[in-house]
């Protein structure tokens, strides 16, 4: 609809037409993501996920 949306709204409206769907439909959703956690856990085993942290202002401009 927007190309211009970014992550954050993009999130929020697929969460919106997740809840409005059937609770079969939504487990065949959740059971495709559990298969593919346990194959992204055998692929990469020891994985841990580490988001990078937003810099301060500060550390923008000193660095």
């Amino acid at each position: 609809e927007n190309p211009r949306a970014n992550l954050t709204e993009i999130n929020k409206k697929l969460g919106f037409m997740l809840k409005e769907l059937p609770e079969e439909e939504r487990q065949r959703y959740k059971a495709e993501a559990d298969k593919r956690k346990i194959k992204h856990s055998i692929l990469n085993p020891g994985f841990v996920y580490r988001p990078k942290r937003k810099r301060s202002v500060e550390n923008v401009f000193t660095n």
